[in-house]
């Protein structure tokens, strides 16, 4: 499952990701190492739920992370720019 470690300061590239993800759902977060560990003895012993969110998590950043993805937001980002100028 992927993970990442949440902080109380959100840069925007954090929320951002928060926008294609669901904690709990697609991925797992953490806010401490004891919560860490907590979690890592949890999904060890849930097999069956750590694989549906590994899974939800992988085709989610299939989906939302490929490079064609990513090409057409930028050529979006442009073309709106370009029609504001």
């Amino acid at each position: 499952a992927m993970a990442y470690a949440r902080r109380p300061r959100r840069n925007d590239l954090r929320r951002r990701r928060l926008e294609y993800f669901e904690i709990g759902k697609d991925l797992e977060a953490y806010e401490s190492l004891p919560e860490l560990s907590e979690k890592i003895r949890y999904y060890l012993s849930h097999e069956e739920e750590r694989l549906e969110i590994a899974i939800r998590g992988y085709e989610k950043a299939a989906k939302y992370h490929s490079y064609e993805t990513r090409l057409a937001q930028m050529i979006k980002i442009l073309t709106d720019s370009l029609e504001q100028t």
